[in-house]
């Protein structure tokens, strides 16, 4: 989320420091997902879930007051496509889009990729909001002898957090090792 409608080229050398982390721990990764019983084995063999797609949200600042809406919407069309070009370009030479080891994609050439939000809208994290919702429904569930009983979405989480956290705990000694050496 960007605060204006400018794209600042340090998101470019933050995605190509974090694929570099990511191969260098991609090995480990991929031993310790290929570990893990019934984990699907194209996700353990690629070293992650899924090649991110990206979406950048830009603030727009008001257009002129003396446009009419079908102008507007026209210089609005144009900004979306300049700043996806410029964004493309970027990535392009920063080598984020080039081969299947680049750390994230952009959507097919007919998805948008950027997206400009208006002065009355405001920035709604819908993820977060819904996992938040889903864990806090399951928390109040009741059990047939009015006892209080996990969601499903929580013993989920009990029974992998182990293994999760020994993974990351791994991964982020294999950064700091990486980062410092």
């Amino acid at each position: 989320m960007e605060p204006g409608c400018r794209f600042d080229q340090t998101c470019c050398r933050d995605l190509k420091r974090a694929n570099e982390l990511r191969r260098f721990c991609q090995k480990e990764i991929r031993s310790k997902l290929s570990a893990i019983t019934g984990f699907p084995r194209e996700w353990s063999a690629e070293g992650r879930l899924a090649q991110p797609r990206c979406l950048f949200a830009f603030h727009r600042h008001l257009l002129r007051g003396d446009s009419n809406s079908s102008r507007k919407r026209e210089l609005r069309n144009k900004l979306v496509e300049k700043l996806e070009q410029q964004i493309y370009r970027n990535m392009q030479i920063y080598g984020l889009l080039s081969d299947k080891e680049c750390p994230c994609s952009l959507p097919k050439s007919v998805e948008q990729y950027v997206y400009l939000f208006s002065a009355a809208e405001s920035s709604n994290d819908v993820i977060r909001g819904s996992l938040l919702m889903l864990i806090e429904r399951g928390n109040t569930k009741e059990g047939n002898d009015g006892t209080e009983k996990k969601g499903i979405i929580l013993h989920g989480l009990e029974q992998n957090c182990d293994c999760f956290f020994r993974i990351i705990e791994t991964l982020l000694q294999k950064i700091l090792h990486f980062i410092y050496k």
